[in-house]
C-alpha cells in the first residue's frame, strides 16, 4: 500500500496529463494516478515498464502515420 507521505513526496513533480490523470516521478518510478470515490488508483512504472510503454507508443505512432498516409493517398486518387 502506498502511503500518503510517498504520494506527497512527488507533488512538486506532479503533472496533469488530462482526463483526471496525473503523472509524477519519484526518482525511481513514473507514477500515474487518478482520484476515485474510494481514493487514488495508482500505477508505478519502473525502467522496464517505461521501455515497454515507449515501444508501444512508437508502434502506435508508426501505425497512425501509415493510416494517415493511406487516407491522404486515397483522397488524392494516388494508387500504388
Amino acid at each position: 500500500m502506498i502511503t500518503y507521505e510517498q504520494i506527497s513526496a512527488g507533488e512538486e513533480n506532479k503533472f496533469y496529463i488530462g482526463d483526471g490523470v496525473y503523472a509524477s516521478f519519484d526518482g525511481e518510478h513514473l507514477w500515474l494516478r487518478t482520484q476515485r470515490v474510494t481514493g487514488w488508483d495508482e500505477i508505478a512504472l519502473g525502467p522496464n515498464e517505461l521501455d515497454a510503454l515507449d515501444g508501444y507508443i512508437r508502434r502506435l505512432r508508426m501505425q497512425l502515420a501509415e493510416r494517415r498516409k493511406a487516407y491522404e493517398d486515397s483522397k488524392s486518387g494516388f494508387k500504388k
